[in-house]
This record gives C-alpha cells, sequence and structure tokens, in this order.
C-alpha cells in the first residue's frame, strides 16, 4: 500500500513538472513592485516625469484633461523606449490608443493581447485612478518591461486604452479596426482595477462568456494560478460584466477575458479624488500582475531570455523572421550552442546567393540581424526568399517573403 501510495505521488509531480514552463517561472518571478510602483507613482501625479521641456505631474487621467495627453505620451515612450514598434491611435474628440508589437518568432502573424485602459474618473484637475486603472496600465508596462528580454512564439500585443470611462470607446475602435483587417487575434487579457484588496483575501475575478475560446482562456488562467503557485483565490465568473474593455473584442468574436479585484470586496474610493495609491495592497497588486504574466507567456508560447539559457535545453535555433511578410527590412534570430564559426546566408528561390549576413565565430549566445533589402547592390524584386544558417554540423533554412 505504501509503495502505491508513493507511486501516485511520483506520478502526480512528474505530472505537474511537466506541464510547467521554466520561462513562465522566470517571467513571473522578474515581477518586481518597486518597478510596478515607480510606474504607478507617475501615472497618479505623486511622482513627476520628464516630458518636452521638463518635469510633469500627471495630476488627472480624465480623458478630456489636458493631463491625460501627458499619460499618453509617458505611456508611448515607455513602449517605444524598450525597443519595440509603438503606434498612436486617434480616434474621436482626443482619444488617443497607446499600442505596441513584440514580434513572434514562429507565428508573427498571430496575436496575443494585453491590455488595460489608462484614462481615469473623476471629471476635473484631479483624478488620480490608482486603482481604476493605474494599477492595470502599470502592470501591462511591467509586463512589457519584462518580455523584452523573452522570444514569444506568436506576437504579443501591449495595448493602452483612452476613453473607457466613457463607454469603451478607445478599445471599440481599435477592436472594429481590427475586425475589419481581420486581425487573427488567438486571446484578449484585459486588466482593470487589479489592486484593491480591503479585507486581504486575495480574490479576484476572471470574467468570460461563452464566445469563441473566452471560457477555455478563463479557465486556462484560472489553471496557470494554480500550476505556478500564485496564491490568488480565482473564481471564473460566466457571464461575466461587459463593463470593461474586453466585451469590445466580444462584439466582434475575440476571445477576451476581464481579470479584476473581486466585485464581493469593491473598492470604496471608486471614481473619485480618493482612489490614490496608498490605497493599494501591494502583494495583491503583485500577484495579479504575475498571473497577467504567466497568461500572456502562456498563450504566446514564450522561450527562456537570454540570461538563462545555461540553465535550458536549448540546442541551435533558427527562428522564424518577423515581420513576414516584410518592407523593406526584417530581423532574423538565431542561438549558438557552442562556440563556433556561424555563417548566415540569403538566396533567391532559385538558389543564388542574395546576401551573407553573418560570417564568423560566434559564443553561445541569441543573437538577431536586421536585414535591410533596399541596402542590396541593384534592389531585390517582391517575392520569396530563403535564409539559412550553418554552423558546424547544423544548417537550417527557412521561407521569407519580400513585399515591395
Amino acid at each position: 500500500m505504501k509503495k502505491l501510495i508513493l507511486l501516485i505521488l511520483i506520478l502526480t509531480l512528474n505530472c505537474s513538472f511537466a506541464q510547467t514552463n521554466p520561462a513562465i517561472h522566470q517571467l513571473i518571478n522578474k515581477v518586481n513592485s518597486d518597478s510596478l510602483y515607480e510606474f504607478l507613482n507617475i501615472l497618479t501625479g505623486e511622482k513627476p516625469v520628464t516630458l518636452f521641456s521638463g518635469p510633469i505631474r500627471i495630476d488627472s487621467r480624465y480623458s478630456f484633461n489636458v493631463s491625460n495627453g501627458y499619460a499618453a505620451e509617458y505611456l508611448f515612450r515607455k513602449l517605444s523606449g524598450y525597443g519595440y514598434k509603438t503606434f498612436r491611435q486617434d480616434f474621436g474628440q482626443n482619444g488617443q490608443n497607446i499600442y505596441a508589437y513584440h514580434y513572434g518568432t514562429e507565428k508573427p502573424n498571430q496575436y496575443v493581447m494585453l491590455c488595460a485602459h489608462y484614462d481615469s474618473m473623476p471629471s476635473g484637475n484631479a483624478a488620480p485612478g490608482a486603482d481604476d486603472n493605474g494599477t492595470g496600465t502599470a502592470a501591462v508596462i511591467e509586463a512589457a518591461r519584462i518580455l523584452k528580454d523573452f522570444y514569444p512564439e506568436y506576437t504579443i500585443i501591449f495595448a493602452l486604452w483612452d476613453q473607457e470611462e466613457q463607454g469603451l470607446i478607445g478599445s471599440g475602435y481599435y477592436a472594429y479596426q481590427a475586425s475589419v483587417r481581420n486581425d487573427p487575434i488567438i486571446a484578449v487579457i484585459n486588466l482593470d482595477m487589479i489592486g484593491y484588496d480591503g479585507n486581504n483575501d486575495g480574490k479576484m475575478e476572471i470574467h468570460t462568456r461563452d464566445i469563441s475560446t473566452s471560457v477555455s482562456l478563463a479557465n486556462r488562467i484560472k489553471e496557470l494560478n494554480s500550476l505556478y503557485q500564485i496564491n490568488l483565490s480565482a473564481d471564473i465568473i460566466n457571464p461575466g460584466t461587459d463593463r470593461s474593455d474586453h466585451a469590445s473584442f466580444w462584439i466582434y468574436k475575440y476571445p477576451a477575458v476581464l481579470l479584476i479585484e473581486s466585485f464581493a470586496d469593491f473598492n470604496p474610493y471608486y471614481h473619485q479624488t480618493s482612489d490614490t495609491i496608498d490605497k493599494i495592497n501591494r502583494i495583491y497588486f503583485h500577484r495579479n500582475t504575475m498571473l497577467a504574466l504567466a497568461a500572456v507567456g502562456d498563450y504566446a508560447k514564450v522561450a527562456a531570455d537570454s540570461t538563462t539559457i545555461g540553465d535550458l535545453p536549448f540546442t541551435y535555433h533558427l527562428f522564424q523572421n518577423y515581420p513576414n511578410p516584410f518592407n523593406s527590412s526584417t530581423i532574423i534570430k538565431y542561438y549558438v550552442e557552442k562556440e563556433a564559426h556561424v555563417k548566415l546566408v540569403v538566396y533567391d528561390i532559385l538558389g543564388n546567393e542574395v546576401a551573407v549576413l553573418v560570417d564568423k565565430v560566434q559564443t553561445p549566445n541569441f543573437y538577431d540581424f536586421t536585414f535591410d533589402a533596399s541596402k542590396i547592390r541593384g534592389g531585390l524584386s517582391s517575392g520569396i526568399y530563403f535564409y539559412t544558417m550553418y554552423s558546424g554540423n547544423y544548417s537550417n533554412a527557412k521561407k521569407m517573403l519580400f513585399v515591395k
């Protein structure tokens, strides 16, 4: 009997271990409370930030207050400063969404979105909105800070919406445009009010509905909470509320969920000037950010960052270029297992050599090379090309599409 119990325990432990991803352990362990609070102090006006000609305080993020424009500028600079291709999307009256792409290595044309609204209430010159929704916004920025050193298979979109408080206007505008483009968004993870836990019970909610794969997305996030021992008490709400930005994506049948604090312990400072940073539960906020990051990492299938490759079973690897198709430049990433001579060559569809990108000895690490087709003598015609990596006995080729 004891042997049977021992066998069951071993099998259980092995199954649990097999389901975890070392890269996600790395991700969530990099969440830093000081970093989160640095972002939150700036977003609530507690601390000035240098924009334009000098220090500025973001005292209000009410959509029609000039200070909300400072918030948009701050968020744009943070995302672009991490090296992401970052965009401003103007809409309606003074509305501005900020979003950035972290391109995937294998499936760059499929998207996992982490989002939050950055505008706040009440109207006027004082709207700190620490919990609603400084916490969600800070968590998205923290995720972007951490993920810049990781390699997702799917493209991650970090999105920050404006004018949520006026009726989901910013996210609604983006979601409509995405549906028109037929964007293949496989998961939308929306963060709204993830910092208030007045009774310290650790309860949070995952809101979903029977739309596309939203329910399985919610179930998986709850599973990740247990799998990675984040120690929140997560409840799935179905049908969930439609009063935050995930609902804009439900309209167009995209899978989407909302991560939010417990409605049973709702923030009493909601939409008041007293929604300040001192009301935030630091540990709870930290854990909710960890869960969001675990969800993004899981759905985008992140690989480990370059600082810990010695601990992981990586071999030589050539990643898919991104963006793909491209015009006129694209990034090619690869991993070198041991010190060796590496050659990276581009060929046309007939096998003619177009360019030698790398031809030297390199040490074990991740590398990336920007291939700029406009710099090839004589220029390239639109069409299919191949790039091949050679190192020792290793060789691998991948296809890319150049479109003028």
